[in-house]
């Protein structure tokens, strides 16, 4: 997915190709956050249209079901890959380039890059454009999330009571929707399809280096958003749609001008995410990605385990909180859970990636980790690089910014593996830190970059793997610094100047 940006703070213009892993180095102050977050604002322009495609031909003016590939059956119907990305394109092609005054109410809402960043003088972002112009890379991205979904079964709705469920089948690239039940008459199709979309691209969450500190008060954060604009907790995603596809009356609720606590969105919606975590009534049924939060207590939290505490009545007498309140607690040992904020930094930094694992984690997500290496000793960065991989290699979509040489040096170890060799591969696979073969990527699964003079400069090299060099080179420097200090007093001491 070639992504294109011009006047992005320093960077006049530049692309990114977004890959199932996307790494960025670069210096500090060099716009990788810019980058980031802007890739985050397209991803959800684009998963928020589909969502506004499928639910506007209820409200006239679109096009219809059928123009956008739907075929209706006796038992079951079906959906060209190619006619509806192709109906889509035609449509809403016009949100894929995102800049100043670009949105229109008539389709989406009024949405600036200036609101999206927070941006109280209006000038950051005025000139800034990002755009996503390729068809067939749209094509590309709803085909393999669409096979990954094969042979998967969803419910009609998530509050469904009649018990529909539908499978999901793909073949020459046309979708088969089968139901478990004959009389489809009164099935709303459109409702099904955004049941079908909000799996297809379900979920795109950020977790913004200031994560640290907002797992401890991310309760007073939303509290005094809620508070300034007089509303429960808002659950909108970035760009007005709902996690069901439903577009709200009045979408962009998130506006400076109503008195909002305003963050970047991509720092509210974590902030929401951690609401919402906090509700969930129980961890996610995947075992695939309760095995990966095993993973960060077992080798990263030293078998620590993260949970919330609910406090009833009988704890109000030895705890300094309310009946009903949940509190994040670190199980340490038997019959002691400690507060977070006594636990390491390491800890609090890893706890928002394990309660993503474990309440909300879904194959299509698309996730950003900026500085993931934050707070970790240099093995521990290269366990939790086999532990992204491995998400990678689940499902997930994932963009990460680091300043890490140990990230960057095993990084070219998981793209060495035999992946077309199974065999060679589980051998290779005991040199890896978790003995897991999943933690081993193809090249062709990565995208690598630097940030340099302004603009992403591509770090795949076809005989070296990734080259990172300017990581590396800070270290020989520093060494050869110790040699002229070292070489300057044996100077001094012999007499010489």
């Amino acid at each position: 997915m070639l992504i294109k940006f011009y006047n992005l703070g320093s960077i006049k213009e530049t692309e990114l190709d977004l890959r199932p892993l996307t790494v960025i180095i670069g210096p500090n102050n060099s716009n990788k956050t810019y980058i980031a977050y802007s890739v985050y604002a397209l991803w959800a322009t684009i998963v928020s249209s589909f969502n506004f495609c499928l639910s506007a031909p209820t409200k006239g003016g679109f096009p219809s079901l059928e123009k956008l590939g739907f075929k209706s059956h006796e038992s079951h119907f079906s959906l060209s890959i190619k006619d509806f990305v192709d109906s889509f394109y035609e449509e809403f092609s016009r949100n894929f380039s995102i800049k100043r005054r670009t949105m229109k109410k008539d389709s989406m809402g009024e949405r600036f890059l200036e609101d999206f960043f927070s941006d109280s003088s209006d000038k950051l972002f005025k000139n800034t454009e990002i755009h996503f112009d390729s068809k067939k890379d749209l094509l590309k991205i709803f085909k393999e999330n669409a096979i990954r979904l094969n042979n998967s079964k969803f419910n009609y709705l998530p509050d469904d009571k009649d018990g529909v469920e539908f499978s999901i089948n793909i073949d020459n690239d046309v979708l088969y929707f089968k139901y478990n039940r004959d009389n489809l008459k009164d099935l709303n199709t459109e409702k099904i399809l955004i049941s079908f979309f909000d799996h297809l691209f379900p979920y795109q969450l950020c977790f913004p280096p200031e994560r640290n500190a907002f797992i401890l008060i991310y309760k007073l954060l939303i509290n005094s958003i809620e508070t300034r604009n007089g509303i429960e907790t808002p659950l909108i995603d970035t760009y007005g749609a709902d996690r069901k596809g439903k577009l709200p009356e009045e979408p962009f609720i998130n506006n400076k001008k109503k008195g909002h606590l305003h963050y970047p969105e991509p720092v509210e919606d974590f902030l929401n995410f951690l609401k919402n975590v906090e509700s969930s009534k129980s961890p996610s049924t995947d075992n695939n990605f309760q095995q990966i939060a095993d993973y960060i207590e077992k080798y990263l939290y030293n078998k620590n385990k993260i949970n919330f505490k609910f406090f009833t009545s009988e704890d109000m007498e030895s705890e300094d909180t309310e009946s009903g309140d949940i509190e994040l607690k670190l199980n340490v040992k038997k019959n002691l859970d400690i507060d977070l904020h006594n636990a390491s930094s390491s800890i609090k930094q890893l706890s928002p990636l394990v309660l993503y694992l474990r309440y909300q984690a879904k194959v299509n997500d698309f996730l950003i980790i900026d500085e993931p290496e934050l707070g970790l000793h240099p093995e521990s960065q290269a366990k939790l690089l086999e532990i992204i991989a491995i998400m990678v290699n689940l499902g997930i979509r994932i963009l990460i910014t680091t300043h890490s040489p140990y990230f960057m040096s095993h990084l070219n170890n998981i793209v060495s593996g035999e992946i077309n060799n199974p065999e060679i591969l589980t051998q290779q696979a005991s040199s890896l830190y978790l003995n897991d073969s999943r933690a081993f990527l193809s090249m062709d699964q990565v995208s690598a970059y630097e940030m340099k003079k302004n603009k992403l400069r591509s770090l795949k090299d076809e005989d070296f793997g990734i080259r990172w060099d300017t990581l590396s080179d800070v270290s020989s420097d520093i060494q050869q610094k110790y040699f002229e200090i070292y070489k300057k007093k044996e100077m001094f001491s012999n007499g010489k100047k």
